[in-house]
C-alpha cells in the first residue's frame, strides 16, 4: 500500500470528511453516507458516524461479515478501500461504526467535473419535480442532496412507484434551498439505484436555462460547490468553479 495513499486516508480522517459505504450488487446494492471521526481512535480500525435512519442497514452489514467498499474524495479524485464493518455504538448523540483497517488503498476514479459529497449536517434541502413534456408538474418529492457539482447531482428520494417508473431523460426541476433561499435548476434524469431499504438514489444532469433569473441560481451553485470543495477536500482542492461567461 503506497505511502501517499495512506497519507490521503490519514488526512481524510483528520478533516472528518464524508465518505460512502457501498455493499452488494444489482438490486441488493446499498449505499450510506458516513463521516470519519478524528476524535475517536482504536487499534482495531477507523471510527465513523452515520445517520440514525441507517442503523438497521449498518447492523445488517455487520452481521453479514462481508467486506464493504468505502469511498471518499480527495481533490478531483475518488479514493477507495475495503474492509469489514466490525461493530457499532451510540453515544453523545452520535451513531458510530468501526471499520476494519484497510490492507490496500487505491485511487479509483478521476473526475474532470468533480462532485462534492454533502454531509448530512450541511444546511442544504432539496425538492425534485417531475415535469410533463409541456413542463407541467406531474409529481413532486422531497430529496436529500447526496453529491453535487456544476453539471449535476445525485439525489436521495423516498422510494415511490412514480419515481421508479420515470423514463430516462425525463425533464425535472430541482429546487435547492440554500441558506434560506430557493433556487431552481432545470435538469434531466439519467440513472437510478437503491440507496437504502426505503430510498432511491437518482442521478440528474443540470441543463442550461434561458431564464434571466438563471444567473442568480448559477452564482448560488458556484458558491455552494466552492464551500463544499473547501469542506470536503481541505488542502487537496481542484480549481474552484468560476462564473460562466
Amino acid at each position: 500500500m503506497g505511502v501517499a495513499n495512506i497519507d490521503l486516508l490519514k488526512q481524510a480522517i483528520a478533516r472528518e470528511v464524508p465518505a460512502i459505504i457501498t455493499a452488494g450488487d444489482g438490486p441488493s446494492r446499498r449505499q450510506l453516507m458516513i463521516q470519519f471521526d478524528a476524535g475517536q481512535t482504536s487499534p482495531q480500525g477507523i471510527w465513523a458516524h452515520y445517520p440514525e435512519q441507517d442503523a438497521a442497514l449498518v447492523q445488517r452489514l455487520i452481521d453479514l461479515r462481508n467486506p464493504v467498499a468505502v469511498w471518499f474524495q480527495s481533490g478531483s479524485s475518488m479514493v477507495q478501500f475495503s474492509g469489514l464493518l466490525l461493530k457499532k455504538r451510540h453515544g453523545l448523540g452520535r451513531h458510530m461504526v468501526l471499520i476494519e483497517p484497510p490492507s490496500t488503498i487505491s485511487i479509483v476514479e478521476e473526475r474532470h467535473q468533480p462532485r462534492w459529497m454533502v454531509p448530512v449536517s450541511f444546511p442544504l434541502a432539496a425538492t425534485m419535480q417531475v415535469l410533463a413534456p409541456n413542463r407541467v408538474v406531474e409529481f413532486e418529492s422531497a430529496a436529500r442532496v447526496w453529491d453535487i457539482g456544476m453539471e449535476g447531482a445525485s439525489l436521495i428520494c423516498p422510494t415511490n412507484k412514480r419515481i421508479i417508473g420515470m423514463v430516462k431523460d425525463a425533464w425535472l426541476k430541482v429546487a435547492l434551498h440554500i441558506r434560506g433561499t430557493e433556487h431552481g435548476y432545470p435538469a434531466v434524469y439519467r440513472h437510478m439505484s437503491p440507496a437504502s431499504d426505503q430510498t432511491m438514489r437518482l442521478g440528474v444532469q443540470f441543463m442550461p436555462s434561458g431564464d434571466p433569473s438563471a444567473a442568480g441560481a448559477h452564482e448560488a451553485l458556484v458558491s455552494l460547490v466552492n464551500e463544499l470543495n473547501e469542506l470536503c477536500a481541505g488542502k487537496n482542492q481542484p480549481k474552484p468553479a468560476t462564473r460562466a461567461a
